[in-house]
This record gives structure tokens, sequence and C-alpha cells, in this order.
């Protein structure tokens, strides 16, 4: 039996009320009127940026035409509708500011008792996805022009090591058929989700269930009889990440029916049999002058997250299994030179130019392996007696030739008394500072001072690295922290590169119970910070 035969007849207003609270685009129009729109929600609002008043009563294909779609398209859209089917597609749209947006559109014709028909488009944004693809793409793609660059030198200039050659070709080999099993799994991965629908609950101004639909029923087990009137947080328990019960006060649906903000926790959803899985969700309040109600929207993450780990334990292994081959060829070419004395110009820079790309290999390798021990939690804590001050100081004397090199200038400032001592891993502090240092040097001009400066306040020891470089483009800020990104600013400086020093900063971090962020702006530098308690322990990973 269908959802819709087992609820009795809602009303007009509680539906639209529904269509209000979604946070997918919904907009209606008229087909015996030229297809002139009816009818547009809140969130077909955010998303285009027309108003109500700007659209109702225009021509609904005329809104939102890019360009992008050929008249094909549009005939077969134009056919599929007047046959009376659902048409589903992946479009372009322009919003009223004339930038792009993509979408998943769904139109599908109603007719009226009267004989007339109207056409509803539903439409979700999909372009952040879109822009994680490309740029999972992107790193792919790079990935793979880099090894092939390196493969295609060893295989001039290294006629005596054809054993780690082979060794190198056959890892290259099995590290494209994975990237390109990633690729389909991705891509099949991504058409089971998108055709889950979403879980929908409405619940009262009390919090008690008054709606559900199907998808909510087979992701919780519930059925509707067995749930209306009941309260949706008693019925569906939520957990964090621990497995620590959320108490209902504390859950967003309360809290959006109370008039507060809502929460940002991760959490899992608990099932009638008791098994729990991760959620993204929405709520939404429903309003008229008081709250009545609200509207509940969430999804089933699971395979995101599977899928995310699976890329994070095959960079692992790649990593781990790349170290010993490249490692080898970094000893045979160093062997090579000392034994080949008599080279001439153009052979003697034919292996300086070798080096150079194992070199690249080599940090792209270890990058890869620190950064995918973070992420599962396989980095381990040597943790000692460490004096900030003194550290400073110490590794300042380690960076002090690369920063002479690139003919900078570092100061250290103590601002105030910090702990003195704590208990830290030093070699995963360096690894932190080296980083922020190192950057702070490359991305400022030469003969600027960069800046180090130590303090104190509420436990924590706090570190800053300044530089008086240019500011960090506003629409790149947000990005710097994470997996594989580097912005088009960075690159006009330093071409090559992973896109995973900051990462691997703030994961490295956030590990000992610490926090890192920055400050950019125009005419006054980059400031890049972390901070780490007086007393460092292991820091729960419970991602």
């Amino acid at each position: 039996m269908a959802l819709s035969e087992k609820l009795q007849p809602i009303q007009l207003e509680q539906a639209m009320r529904i269509i209000e609270g979604t946070f997918e685009g919904v907009i209606i129009a008229d087909g015996t009127r030229e297809h002139l729109i009816t009818y547009i929600n809140q969130a077909w609002e955010k998303t285009t940026g027309w108003t109500r008043e700007e659209v109702i009563g225009k021509l609904s294909p005329r809104i939102l035409k890019s360009g992008k779609q050929d008249d094909t398209f549009y005939k077969k859209l134009w056919s599929t509708i007047l046959g009376g089917e659902l048409f589903n597609a992946e479009i372009v749209n322009k919003r009223k500011d004339g930038s792009l947006y993509n979408t998943e559109i769904q139109i599908f014709p109603i007719k009226t008792a009267d004989g007339r028909t109207f056409y509803v488009e539903v439409s979700r944004d999909i372009t952040e996805r879109k822009l994680r693809e490309e740029r999972g793409k992107e790193y792919q793609e790079e990935l793979k022009r880099g090894i092939e660059k390196s493969t295609m030198e060893l295989r001039k200039e290294m006629l005596e090591t054809e054993n780690a050659k082979k060794a190198l070709l056959n890892l290259t080999e099995d590290l494209n058929v994975k990237v390109e099993k990633i690729e389909r799994d991705k891509l099949a991965d991504d058409a089971i989700l998108s055709s889950i629908g979403d879980g929908l609950v409405v619940v009262d101004s009390e919090g008690k269930i008054t709606l559900i639909n199907s998808s909510f029923e087979k992701l919780l087990g519930w059925k509707l009889e067995e749930l209306l009137g009941k309260s949706f947080v008693e019925v569906v328990p939520m957990e964090d990440e621990a497995g620590n019960r959320i108490l209902p006060q504390e859950r967003a649906v309360m809290r959006v029916l109370a008039g507060k903000s809502t929460d940002s926790i991760k959490a899992y959803f608990v099932r009638k049999n008791g098994t729990r899985f991760p959620v993204s969700r929405s709520v939404a309040p429903i309003k008229k002058g008081n709250i009545l109600g609200a509207v509940v929207v969430f999804r089933d993450i699971t395979k995101e997250e599977e899928l995310d780990k699976a890329k994070t334990e095959f960079i692992y292994l790649v990593s781990h299994q790349l170290r010993t081959p490249v490692s080898a060829l970094n000893w045979i070419i160093e062997s090579l030179q000392i034994s080949f004395t008599g080279m001439n110009e153009k052979q003697k820079s034919y292996f300086n130019d070798i080096k150079v790309s194992i070199a690249r290999l080599v940090k792209l390798v270890e990058d890869l392996l620190t950064a995918s021990r973070a992420w599962l939690g396989k980095q381990p804590l040597k943790t000692q007696k460490v004096n900030l001050a003194d550290f400073i100081r110490d590794s300042l004397k380690t960076i002090e030739p690369y920063a002479t090199s690139k003919a900078h200038m570092v100061k250290f400032d103590k601002l105030s008394e910090v702990c003195p001592e704590i208990e830290a891993d030093s070699e995963l502090l360096y690894s932190v500072f080296q980083n922020l240092v190192s950057n702070a040097i490359e991305y400022s001009a030469a003969g600027t001072v960069v800046t180090i400066e130590l303090e104190s306040a509420d436990g924590l020891a706090k570190i800053s690295i300044h530089n008086d470089g240019p500011a960090i483009p506003k629409e790149e800020q947000a990005h710097l922290f994470e997996r594989f990104f580097r912005g088009e600013s960075v690159k006009k400086v330093k071409p090559e590169g992973t896109g995973l020093g900051l990462f691997i900063v703030k994961s490295l971090i956030e590990k000992v119970g610490g926090e890192v962020g920055f400050k950019s702006e125009e005419g006054k530098g980059t400031t890049f910070w972390f901070s780490v308690p007086c007393s460092l322990e292991p820091h729960e990973d419970r991602g």
C-alpha cells in the first residue's frame, strides 16, 4: 500500500508548509497560460536570487536559461512532459546576478479537475558537489602526470637500473588501475545515493510526529501508524560520534521549536532495531506568526564516509609501498653519480634532473603517507618534556639556512610567560612549525622579516608566524585546510606542490587537542597560528 493511501487527506496549507520548509527548490507554472510562473518556494528564491514578486506571472522557460543547453535538450524536455511523463536531468542554470550553477531537476505535469495543466519542477543545487568532483579529478590527473613524467625520465637515463624501473612501472600501473577503480566506484555510489530519497518528518509545536515519508520508514524501520502523535526525539534517539546519547532539549528540532539556532555536530540516528547510521540533516520551522511545528529532512551518509575512508586507506597503502622503491632509486642515483667520474656536462645535467625529480617524488610520497596516517589515526605520539622557547630557537637554527637562501630574516619574540615545560611530541611540533615558517618565507618578498611570537593564555601556549606577503584571496580562505587544495595565487608563486601541508598541520594539531587558524588582510600581511595545551595528551579521534 502506498504511503499516500495510509494517510488521511491533509489540508493544502500543511502541504505548502512542507514545500516551503524543504531545502529543494520548487517552481510551478501554468501550462494553459503560456507557462506563466504561479508559485516558487523559499529554497528556489535562495538558490536563484529571484524573489516571488519578480517572477510570479513571468514565463518560466526564460528566467533561468543559461544558454548551456541546446535546442535538442529542450525538445526532449517538452516531448517528455507533454507526454505526461517525469523528466529528470542535470543542467546549468543562471541566477539573477548572472552567475551559473549546476542543478538536478525533476519536472512533471499535473492535470486539475477543470482540465488545466500545471508543470512542477523540483530542483537541487549540486554546484558544490560538482566542484568537489572536479577537484578530485584534477588531483588524480596531477598525480598521474607527475608519476608518468618521472617514469619517462627514468626510462631515458637509468639504463643500468632495469629492476628498479620495472618495480616503479608496476606500482604506477597498479596505481592507475586503482585510481580508475575509485572513479568507477564513486560513479556507482553517486548513482546509488541519487536514487535514495531523503527521509522527511513533520512535527507539531510540541515535537510530536504528524507526517513521515517512505524514505523515513526505510531508513529507520518505523511505520507511520506506529509513530503518529509520538515524540520524534524519543522515538528516534540521536548519538554523537562516541555513542553518547544527545539530550532531547539539545536536539536541533527542539531548538528550532524553541526559536534557537540549530547545532552543527556530527550525529547518528538510532534505528528501531537499535543500530545507528550517520546523518546529514536540515531542520526548518513551520511558521504562521508563531512556530507551529518543524520539518526535518535527513540523509544517510554511510556510503560517503565509507568511500572517504576507502580512499584514505588506498593512499596510505600505495604511499607505504612506494617508499621502498623510491628510496632505492635515490640510493642508486647517488651511487651512480659517485661511480661515473668521467661524465661530461650534459650527462651531469641529466643526473641532476633525475635527482630533482626523485626528490620531488620522495616529498610527494612522504606527504601522502603523513596525511593518510593523520586521516586514519595512525600517527603515534612520542611525548617528552619540551621547553617551547628553547624548542623555537633550536628549530630556527635548522630553518635559518633556508631563510638565508631566500634573503629573509626570521625574528622571534616571547610576548608572555608560558608553561616552563610541556609534555609534547617534539617531532610533531617541529613538523607543524617547520611547515608554517617555510610557507611564510616562501610566500613573501625577499628581504622582508618573518616574525615568530610565543604567548600564553587560558592554559594554552600559542605560537604565531607572521609575514608581510600579499593577502590570501578571500575566495580561497575557506578552503586552505582542505586536502589537496592549492589556490591559484599559490600556484603562481610555487607551481609544484601536493596541497597537503596545511591539512597535515591541522590534523596533527587537532590530534593533541590544539587549534590552528590564520588571519590575512591586504596591506597587513598574513599570520598563521597554532595553540597547544600546556599538557599535551592524545586527543580522542572520533571522526
